[in-house]
């Protein structure tokens, strides 16, 4: 559970809050193979644990290196992202969160350090490479509320389609209606409608 902020508290107790968001650096190697957002889970304290378990408590998505915010909760899908992907310096990693105490853990565990896998020793600066996983903690009921939202924007989306249905088939037996009477006057433009005339289209008015 996340702190009660409604409650009174002591000095300090605001400096020890863990942020909803952590921005983690991550150095890799590119001439070597196996530089996998999943390579970087022992930084994180996560490594013990399978890709099953993970996915119970948190999400991996992927955006582009150039984007500053996290998609909206009910896009994230669009942008998921597997733990064997490769590292790139164009993409970016999103760590989404719904479980409050795996989050502090991780984030306690990083603390201010950085994902660095890099070999030691004289590695050519074209293949010190860079990107960036950002840790997010949502809760629970976040998630309720936009599955509440997605489900009053479908319902609202079928009213209106079934609207634009009624709307439609009204103007169809118009549009035909004015083709049957077009075509009854001038009976060249029945191929071009698309009508079969009847002889009795093509009598005169009374």
């Amino acid at each position: 559970m996340t702190p009660d902020w409604h409650e009174p508290h002591g000095a300090g107790f605001f400096d020890n809050l863990v942020p909803v968001t952590k921005r983690i650096p991550v150095w890799f190697q590119g001439d070597r193979d196996h530089q996998t957002i999943g390579a970087t889970l022992p930084w994180l304290g996560l490594d013990t644990a399978d890709c099953e378990h993970l996915n119970q408590f948190c999400y991996l998505v992927r955006t582009s290196h150039t984007r500053n915010n996290l998609p909206p909760l009910s896009a994230l899908s669009t942008f998921w992202a597997a733990w064997d992907e490769d590292l790139s310096e164009v993409t970016q990693y999103h760590l989404v969160m719904f479980d409050w105490g795996a989050y502090q853990d991780v984030y306690r565990t990083i603390a201010d350090d950085a994902v660095n896998m890099i070999d030691d020793g004289d590695i050519a600066e074209i293949h010190r490479l860079q990107t960036f996983i950002t840790m997010h903690f949502f809760e629970p009921s976040d998630v309720v509320e936009t599955i509440g939202s997605l489900h009053r924007s479908l319902l609202q989306l079928r009213e209106d389609h079934e609207e634009l249905l009624r709307r439609f088939e009204r103007y169809r037996e118009y549009t035909s209606r004015v083709m049957e009477w077009i075509a009854s006057h001038d009976p060249t433009m029945a191929g071009p409608l698309d009508l079969l005339l009847r002889p009795a289209d093509l009598q005169p008015e009374q």
